[in-house]
């Protein structure tokens, strides 16, 4: 596993260095921690409140997942530590995806435009947890999801002062800001002034977009350095016939001839996700069609992708 640096946070937490896709990370436990732990970083994983921490490990651990994270889905932050608390280093919480969308969808432009006082207070509250340990990013952020999300999703601008905020934030502390942001030609404009306002920040961009393809997303990652890819929704199988996202695997689940090379060119830049905890049913049979894409790259990329 290769060094993003992506989760090493600046702050002094026995987890510290948690998932960097590195050499193992410091102070993250072994497998004798918490039960067995398996090859794989799972960083589109969120905590659910219909998931009960006891199952999400047996997911995880049945799948060869040594750690997983994300954002707590659409609920409190605090979900996170029930989770922490029945498996020791297993799991990496983000902060922020709940009570930012429920000010977004509550307020509008007042919440986007930072004009929510309660909002900015509770951007300090996360921010601390940070420092403190307690997140080891920021997101998942829908940002725009209005064509890909659950029910009728969202649609704010990408730089706007909330999310420059937020990218901001993340990058004072050294961690990732992971955005769901649909690849429509007028957010990818937005997109870029967000990346351009943090050069030293780290972007991911979950689901790749999806529906972003190679040439685009390989401008994009070219361009700005600090951008990465979830492939959540992207490999083998479409969550449903309604889902708008575009696969980089064929009907047999073999990369698309564009996206090897492209994962092969930049190997680094790419993260496994999952976002199939609603339905933890499906989780091994998501992660095993990860191992079959990670199977067909050459030992480096393999390595690195893993």
């Amino acid at each position: 596993m290769f060094t993003l640096g992506l989760l090493a946070s600046a702050c002094s937490s026995p987890l510290s260095g948690v998932p960097v896709k590195d050499a193992a990370p410091s102070g993250v436990g072994d497998a004798a921690d918490s039960g067995a732990a398996g090859d794989l970083i799972d960083l589109h994983f969120h905590a659910r409140s219909n998931l009960s921490a006891t199952d999400a490990l047996a997911a995880i651990d049945a799948a060869g997942v040594r750690w997983a994270g994300s954002g707590a889905w659409m609920t409190d932050d605090t979900l996170w530590a029930t989770y922490t608390a029945a498996a020791t280093n297993r799991f990496v919480p983000f902060g922020g995806q709940g009570f930012v969308s429920n000010y977004v969808t509550r307020y509008g432009a007042d919440a986007y435009n930072l004009k929510v006082s309660a909002l900015v207070n509770d951007l300090d509250t996360m921010e601390a947890g940070i420092s403190a340990g307690t997140f080891f990013a920021i997101g998942e952020i829908p940002i725009d999801n209005k064509n890909s999300g659950m029910g009728a999703g969202v649609d704010w601008p990408a730089d706007s002062p909330l999310a420059l905020d937020l990218f901001s934030r993340a990058t004072r502390r050294n961690v990732p800001f992971q955005i769901h942001l649909e690849a429509a030609d007028d957010k990818l404009k937005e997109l870029e002034t967000l990346l351009k306002s943090q050069p030293t920040g780290r972007l991911i961009w979950a689901h790749c977009g999806t529906w972003a393809d190679a040439p685009t997303v390989r401008r994009l990652m070219d361009t700005y350095s600090g951008l990465y890819c979830d492939l959540a929704g992207r490999v083998g199988v479409k969550k449903s016939d309604a889902s708008t996202s575009v696969l980089i695997t064929d009907a047999a689940g073999a990369l698309v001839a564009e996206w090897k090379t492209f994962l092969e060119d930049h190997p680094t830049r790419f993260l496994i996700g999952t976002d199939e905890n609603l339905d933890v049913q499906q989780y091994a049979p998501s992660i095993e069609r990860f191992r079959k894409v990670i199977a067909e790259l050459s030992p480096v990329a393999a390595t690195a992708l893993a």
